[in-house]
């Protein structure tokens, strides 16, 4: 799949309306003669367009084409919330352990 931002995509889509609410991207070739206008949906997908009718694409490779994330990535409000807190190890004896839970409940209960 190549993907070219802009380029002539009238050649592909003659003066038919696009779909309503699609977004022009460029154009797009799958292989040799298989070629056409990438149009991105209002429904959030990406598809080959010509003379007025659509096909779906391989949403991961035209993502991947376009330099887009494929997979979740940081969203506010996402995830665990920060407590500042940082795993540590540490050896100590059963009586110690015993001591250093007791100061950690103290330190937090402040």
């Amino acid at each position: 799949m190549k993907i070219q931002i802009g380029g002539e995509w009238k050649v592909y889509w003659d003066n038919i309306p696009l779909p309503l609410g699609a977004e022009v991207i460029g154009t797009v070739s799958l292989t040799e003669g298989n070629n056409g206008v990438l149009l991105f949906l209002q429904s959030g997908i990406y598809v080959q367009g010509n003379d007025g009718s659509v096909t779906s694409l391989e949403q991961m490779e035209v993502k991947k084409e376009l330099g887009l994330p494929t997979h979740g990535g940081n969203r506010a409000g996402a995830g665990r919330p920060k407590t500042g807190r940082t795993q540590r190890k540490l050896q100590a004896t059963n009586e110690e352990w015993e001591l250093i839970l007791e100061y950690a409940d103290e330190v937090r209960s402040k």
